[in-house]
């Protein structure tokens, strides 16, 4: 019964981990929001309505854009390979893989 609860907490929590990065879009457009709206202080007129859909669009284009050459850069895959190495588990995975290796290939060498 615990383990059942415990799995469910953690389905709950990848879940919410992966509606955060909408919440953060959603953020980041209200912050866009209140910063047209702030330039008014400053005499700078604009038709908020009127310019924060292109505003937002062109926007998520160049974060699409950014991410895109991040990923061509190679830049995601590093990250991945960083967080691999400071987890704990995967190295005890890789070690149990190369002795595993190293033993498959005494039984290849002593079976010739």
């Amino acid at each position: 019964m615990l383990k059942q609860l415990r799995d469910l907490v953690m389905l709950w929590k990848i879940y919410l981990t992966r509606s955060l990065a909408y919440v953060s879009i959603l953020n980041s457009v209200m912050i866009l929001f209140l910063t047209l709206s702030d330039l008014k202080k400053y005499g700078i007129e604009i038709a908020i309505g009127k310019w924060i859909i292109p505003i937002i669009i062109t926007g998520t284009i160049l974060l699409i854009v950014l991410g895109w050459v991040e990923d061509k850069l190679g830049a995601f895959s590093k990250e991945n390979e960083l967080r691999l190495d400071r987890w704990p588990q995967f190295n005890t995975i890789l070690k149990k893989l190369d002795r595993m290796e190293k033993q498959l290939e005494e039984l290849k060498n002593n079976n010739k």
